[in-house]
């Protein structure tokens, strides 16, 4: 009785542990994005190549600086996206509209590659909270996003919309 008990006991030990192990492998990490304020109005796009990067600043009216999500670390933006960066890394920005007549929350959930790493997918989070006062002023959020320099084309999906959902 006492063996059967024992063995039993490192069986719901062993199966604890592997249940464990899986959850830990298995945990999707946090996507890394930067973060700033402007206020030209831009659909989604992706970002190829420096040249493309240096006129895509040109065109929108952004801060200098960009914030990442995960550090809080400021960045010149300029400085980040030089042309060693695009050696092997492309960029996916998200442009979301904002004014200080609600409350907004957005991230960036994940980005998803095919089999090949020519197509992604960037998952992200745009949704509005409450009224919060009247409205005085709007402004865009862009969210840069770092994809894999085998990466052709980009899609962008909007996993949800309000905070109802």
């Amino acid at each position: 009785m006492m063996k059967q008990n024992i063995i039993t006991g490192i069986v719901i030990i062993a199966v604890v542990a592997a249940f464990a192990l899986v959850q830990k492998i298995t945990e999707k990490k946090p996507v890394e994005y930067f973060e700033v304020k402007g206020y030209v109005s831009r659909e989604n796009t992706f970002i190829q190549d420096y040249q493309s990067m240096k006129k895509f600043l040109k065109e929108i009216n952004i801060q200098k600086e960009m914030t990442s999500s995960k550090t809080f670390e400021k960045f010149n933006i300029s400085e980040y996206f030089n042309e060693e960066y695009f050696v092997d890394k492309k960029v996916a920005v998200v442009i979301l509209y904002e004014d200080d007549s609600k409350g907004y929350i957005h991230s960036i959930d994940d980005v998803v590659y095919d089999k090949n790493k020519t197509n992604a997918t960037v998952n992200y989070t745009y949704k509005s909270d409450r009224y919060v006062g009247q409205l005085k002023q709007t402004w865009r959020t862009y969210m840069f996003v770092e994809v894999d320099g085998t990466v052709e084309n980009v899609s962008f999906i909007r996993v949800k919309n309000n905070i109802e959902e």
